[in-house]
């Protein structure tokens, strides 16, 4: 579901108003198309997984900031417009989440340890929430509205005689907009602010890979940037 049409120019029109009619056109701000990309920890034991924002930030649970996402620079806005959350694997023999395909669905035949893919499913029938310097801006965003099971499906047989050599080799991918969803109001992320996004799971479960493997979450953001926004914003 992409940003096209009258709802994109509508929004662009309302951040240039707000940024550019209030501090002016010579203060520095550019508002351009873009994203984030958010990615939690390797998944463990839990019951909710938290992420970083800002560069200078780390998830809950990780050391550094993974070179495939990224952050939000302090002296940015973004306006996010449309949300996508997948799952990634990174499997024996890769040594890093971008070299690995974002899934919309645990396919138990790629998430296959035991109880793997079953527990995933526990990310899909919890809530994404949004917290922004203490204000609920995000309560519980059903993440079941980011499911896709396609027709094509990784390692699924098509010929029983051929085994491996009529499987599919990826999941299909319909669209540039495929598990995306359009945010409705709009949720403006400040880099001098405290961002807060949470996945809250009805149970604690065990999201980990298997052994080698591990298992995260990635948030996608599309929507407009505006930069040098939060710096102009506080002076």
């Amino acid at each position: 579901m992409a940003t096209t049409g009258n709802r994109g120019r509508d929004i662009y029109t309302s951040v240039k108003d707000k940024y550019l009619g209030k501090y002016g056109r010579n203060t520095g701000i550019v508002i351009t198309q873009s994203y984030l990309r958010l990615q939690s920890a390797p998944l463990s034991t839990g019951s909710s997984v938290e992420f970083g924002v800002l560069v200078n930030e780390t998830a809950q649970g990780a050391t550094s900031v993974d070179p495939s996402e990224k952050r939000l620079n302090l002296v940015d806005n973004f306006l996010i417009t449309e949300l996508r959350l997948s799952l990634a694997k990174k499997a024996v023999g890769q040594t890093n989440v971008g070299q690995s395909t974002l899934k919309q669905f645990p396919n138990p035949l790629i998430f296959a340890g035991v109880n793997e893919a079953q527990n995933l499913m526990e990310v899909y029938n919890g809530f994404l929430s949004c917290i922004i310097n203490g204000e609920t801006i995000l309560d519980s965003w059903d993440l079941l509205r980011h499911y896709r099971v396609g027709t094509a499906q990784q390692a699924v047989v098509l010929d029983s005689t051929a085994l491996a050599a009529g499987a599919y080799q990826a999941d299909n991918y319909d669209s540039a907009s495929y598990g995306y969803f359009p945010v409705t109001p709009q949720i403006e992320l400040r880099g001098n602010a405290k961002n807060k996004f949470r996945i809250n799971l009805p149970d604690s479960v065990s999201l980990a890979g298997a052994v080698g493997e591990s298992n995260y979450l990635v948030l996608e953001f599309r929507g407009l940037l505006i930069q040098n926004g939060s710096t102009i914003a506080q002076k």
